[in-house]
């Protein structure tokens, strides 16, 4: 008989597939699976030898033993059996949830990439980033400009010396002058 942890195959004893286990010292498959977002070593005997898939992390108020997490935007666990997420750098996150690796932090929105860099730097006035990704800050309409870090194009407001005309921001006209933006 093969020990826990291993079944027989043509009469040699191999180890469990990751993701499951055997507790029983029998001649009988690996049936026992690990729970949801989580996987085993290979040669796992028991449903202990089960940890957080990457990605997720296992949240120590649950109620059940192993209840894996994934991790929030805007973090990541690049290992198995992490118990926390790592926060992405300042001005980047992920573009979903159980982001397994730092690489899959990319600049938010409000943010692109700098020139010959990995680094991310908010949108110049005047510019707006509504996603996630490594793609330039877009410039808001003829005539309008935003705050720096714009994240919507909702963010972009007529200049002085234009008012709103519809969705267009257009110049005043003689003998007017708009000293206030928006």
């Amino acid at each position: 008989d093969c020990v826990e942890g291993f079944f027989e195959h043509l009469g040699v004893c191999m180890p469990c597939a990751p993701g499951r286990y055997k507790m029983a010292r029998r001649n009988e498959p690996c049936s026992q699976r690990c729970p949801e977002h989580t996987t085993s070593h290979f040669g796992a005997s028991q449903m202990e030898d089960c940890h957080c898939e990457i990605g997720y992390f296992r949240d120590e108020n649950a109620d059940l033993y192993l209840s894996c997490e994934a991790c929030p935007r805007g973090t990541f666990a690049a290992f198995f059996a992490s118990s926390r997420c790592d926060a992405c750098p300042n001005g980047t996150s992920t573009s979903g949830t159980a982001a397994a690796d730092l690489a899959d932090c990319v600049c938010a929105e409000g943010f692109e990439r700098q020139a010959n860099s990995t680094l991310c730097s908010a949108c110049g006035a005047g510019f707006f980033k509504q996603h996630t990704g490594f793609l330039p800050c877009s410039p808001c309409r003829l005539g309008a400009t935003s705050l720096t870090g714009a994240s919507s194009e909702a963010e972009c407001f007529c200049r002085a010396g234009f008012e709103a005309s519809g969705e267009a921001c257009v110049e005043c006209p003689l003998g007017r002058y708009g000293s206030e933006s928006g």
